[in-house]
């Protein structure tokens, strides 16, 4: 194994318990850049090596969440110089037979521009503390970027990263920080644990599935990396000889990564932060990165990287931060389950979007929720059957019943610690089995949240969230019968409430067609064998009552179809 090899990876997962800090990196889990070869595993920052590594922003990018309501902002960077006495502290390695190596770390306010820049130089002080970036009074709320750039020499820098109000401890308020795209961990410290964990919390915001990529692990038997949704109902384990190998200095193409889908069957109801525990083994660095499934096992060409997630690092008691979360389902009302072939099932959606964190999150006219009522899916017909309810705002459109298209919402503002809900019905009638049936959209018309987030920053891009498109919701794969008979019957009751004996019952469908039964000693009749999800008409035919008519979709068995007698026969009926 390689000395100085810095590894890549696209992932998140669980954490462990650090001393306190504000909002950022834990004393255990300290970043690392170089710019030496893509051979040493750094892929973002390296100057020299083949392949696809990134050519044109040659630095970290970290991201602050400051709320509208802030009144201080302190941004801190944990030895910010690389220099390392006694060697091995922190994990700082000298390449070249000296200290030659300096890192710039600058802060961009939300609108862009620069208000604070650090360098980091090849000097013994200020060695292994937090040195203050910025200590800003009343400060823009938004998201503020932290660049990390090694600007001279090839040794390997560690370094920390945390944001708070001037309390770095417990008691005071910590910002959020998010790495987009990259992070690099790892260490070369003989003295750090072995292997050494860092922890992540992947923004899982959209698609079916995450694209675990990493770059240059070196096959070290005690790596591994792991993954677990949001409510810790699915958990994923990824050894070491799932990872990636050694990368070589002029490698191309996907030369050092390696590319593991996380999936699960429940997958289109876990959005929100993710939970990513990575483990690294020797004196090894890597770089990670987490995307979904629309991004490809391709080696990554751009800062930030396209369909990738948000990094979140952990809070100040080494836990995972507050971010809003979206649960979607589909819920059996009648027909049936599985739907069948040719008859129709009604499903209910329902949408929910819990905002757990201390501010408010804001919907408008053009930041909404929308979802689409597919109409024909290639095995179905799904339509628009109404039912439909929210908890707030307001509903922009909903097409008409029968009928597909957009369903767009308006929640309006979404509380602290609270959360919003529509539910709307569709009508599916299968016309291909055995398949599961879409009953939401795909691609650009797969469902979505889109609003500005607890930042509340409405002139800046990032700050408007889009929680989405989410992975269709789907039917239980349909069945193909050949009879699917029900039953319907009931009871046939005078102005007495007893029982009427020898009356006929007349059930007609939609073309015109009539069945006849005959109610029993006590009053009751039934009809076997009744093709369901057509419309009926049922009547009672009797010399002395008069009975209404009922008509009814029929789904189902239905046993009490009653009929109660509203008066005397004046004109008997002949015989029938």
């Amino acid at each position: 194994m390689r000395i100085a090899n810095l590894i890549t990876c696209i992932t998140l997962f669980a954490f462990s318990t650090q001393a306190i800090f504000a909002g950022g990196t834990p004393s255990q889990q300290l970043l690392a850049q170089q710019t030496n070869t893509r051979a040493q595993g750094d892929y973002v920052s390296a100057n020299s090596g083949g392949g696809q590594f990134v050519t044109n922003n040659k630095y970290y990018a970290y991201f602050i969440e400051v709320p509208p309501d802030s009144t201080r902002l302190v941004v801190e960077i944990y030895d910010p110089n690389i220099f390392e006495d006694p060697s091995g502290a922190i994990g700082e390695q000298q390449n070249g037979g000296s200290w030659d190596t300096q890192t710039s770390y600058t802060l961009r306010n939300p609108s862009g521009t620069v208000v604070a820049t650090l360098t980091g130089d090849n000097t013994p002080t200020p060695n292994q503390t937090w040195v203050t970036l910025a200590d800003i009074n009343n400060p823009a709320n938004g998201h503020w970027e932290l660049r990390v750039q090694v600007t001279a020499g090839d040794d390997v820098n560690i370094y920390g990263i945390r944001a708070h109000d001037g309390d770095p401890s417990a008691n005071g308020r910590e910002y959020n920080i998010y790495a987009e795209s990259y992070v690099s961990v790892g260490h070369t410290g003989a003295p750090l644990p072995d292997p050494k964990t860092h922890v992540f919390y992947p923004y899982v915001i959209s698609g079916c599935s995450l694209l675990e990529m990493d770059f240059d692990f070196d096959s070290n038997v005690n790596n591994s990396m792991s993954f677990a949704s949001p409510d810790n109902s699915f958990t994923q384990n990824l050894a070491s000889t799932q990872l990636s190998g050694s990368a070589t200095a002029s490698g191309t193409g996907n030369n050092g990564w390696a590319f593991n889908t996380i999936t699960y069957s429940g997958f289109r109801n876990l959005y929100g932060l993710w939970t990513q525990t990575v483990q690294i083994g020797g004196t090894n660095q890597a770089t990670c990165l987490v995307g979904n499934d629309a991004h490809g096992a391709t080696a990554p060409t751009t800062q930030p990287e396209a369909n990738t997630f948000r990094l979140y690092f952990p809070t100040d008691g080494g836990t995972k931060p507050s971010k809003p979360t979206v649960t979607q389902t589909a819920t059996y009302v009648a027909g049936f389950n599985p739907p069948v072939q040719g008859l129709i099932t009604f499903y209910q959606l329902t949408f929910t979007i819990n905002n757990p964190t201390p501010y408010p999150i804001t919907f408008s006219s053009s930041n909404i929720f929308q979802s689409f009522v597919p109409g024909n899916t290639g095995n179905a017909q799904v339509v628009y059957a109404g039912n439909l309810s929210v908890s707030q705002g307001t509903v922009i459109s909903q097409p008409s019943v029968g009928s597909s298209g957009n369903v767009q919402w308006n929640p309006g503002v979404v509380a602290a610690n609270s959360s919003a809900t529509i539910s709307y019905r569709v009508r599916v009638t299968p016309t291909s089995c055995p398949n599961a049936i879409n009953l939401t959209g795909t691609g650009s018309n797969a469902t979505s949240f889109r609003f500005l987030d607890e930042t509340g920053n409405s002139s800046q891009a990032r700050a408007t969230l889009t929680i989405g498109g989410l992975c269709v919701l789907q039917t239980p794969q349909c069945q193909v019968t050949t009879s699917a008979g029900v039953v319907v019957a009931g009871r046939v009751m005078t102005p007495s409430g007893r029982g009427l004996s020898g009356a006929v019952v007349r059930m007609t469908d939609g073309s015109g067609n009539t069945r006849y039964t005959y109610t029993s000693t006590f009053g009751y009749y039934r009809f076997l064998d009744v093709p369901a999800g057509e419309t009926y008409t049922f009547e009672v035919i009797s010399k002395r009552y008069v009975f209404s008519p009922q008509t009814l979709t029929i789904l189902e068995d239905v046993s009490n179809l009653n009929f109660y007698a509203e008066g005397y026969n004046l004109k008997p009926h002949g015989k029938y």
